[in-house]
């Protein structure tokens, strides 16, 4: 994946049981059906069961989580939202 403006960020799925994530920014939330993370292009939401973390390393943006990954959604986050709505507000004046 290209390094975005904001900062790298990519995904490592192996077989739907060992995820390894780069550009985590922080851990917002985590047990052991869901992790959910800050990246640099939204919230991403990891579900599944029986998940545990193998790797967590924030000075160098690194994740890795081990179990059943069921999906994998991301959600805007709300600084991404509000830098939206704060050009269309300039574009708009």
């Amino acid at each position: 994946m290209e390094k975005t403006e904001q900062g790298r960020h990519e995904l490592h799925l192996v077989d739907r049981s060992s995820l390894r994530v780069v550009g985590v920014e922080n851990v917002e939330n985590f047990d052991e059906n869901q992790a959910l993370l800050a990246t640099p292009l939204g919230l991403l939401s990891i579900r599944g069961s029986n998940l545990h973390i193998r790797q967590l390393d924030l000075d160098a943006s690194e994740f890795a989580i081990e179990g059943e990954i069921v999906a994998l959604e991301y959600r805007e986050s709300r600084a991404l939202r509000h830098r939206g709505r704060g050009l269309l507000a300039r574009m708009t004046r």
